[in-house]
């Protein structure tokens, strides 16, 4: 590769990198276990009414989760008092058993849609907004769901603009 050639393989991964705007993201980690009675909370001020966003749960996942997909309540509280509250089912892993997800290793991170995948997704407030996250997985022909699931490492979330051109 020559020096001319390699200068615009970085140009151009420089302008393709900056293509998406992470308005928030954040992650928090998760202490050996994911305990269903401590959901993971998350604050952030919203300034932007106006354009639109993808809004992304994002899950740190090791090969000691052994389920094939995850259940998520996932609640987001706007300023006014307003909730939206949704259970949510993600695939975890592909038919074979592979785990879905990006990563070379033993670590698949997971970004999964929450708001913006089917319709655009505008902040109605500005202010503080409030994003709980807990899981509700359960063991197949089991009526108690999982209190302790392992094998998530971090639970976080990403807020991106939409470049609607």
């Amino acid at each position: 590769m020559t020096k001319y050639q390699l200068i615009l393989y970085f140009l151009i991964l420089t302008i393709l990198s900056c293509e998406k705007t992470h308005l928030f993201s954040e992650y928090k980690s998760i202490n050996k276990v994911w305990d269903t009675g401590k959901p993971v909370l998350f604050d952030f001020n919203v300034l932007d009414t106006l354009n639109t966003f993808n809004f992304f749960i994002k899950l740190r996942t090791d090969d000691n989760y052994m389920f094939n997909n995850i259940y998520l309540d996932i609640s987001l509280d706007f300023p006014s008092g307003e909730r939206y509250r949704d259970t949510l089912e993600y695939a975890m892993s592909n038919p074979d058993g592979s785990m879905l997800g990006r990563g070379m290793m033993t670590v698949k991170e997971h970004k999964l849609w929450y708001k913006g995948y089917k319709k655009s997704f505008k902040f109605n407030e500005v202010g503080n907004h409030k994003l709980t996250v807990k899981h509700l997985n359960r063991e197949l022909g089991k009526v108690n769901g999982v209190k302790f699931l392992k094998g998530v490492l971090d639970v976080g979330y990403s807020v991106e603009t939409v470049n609607e051109k």
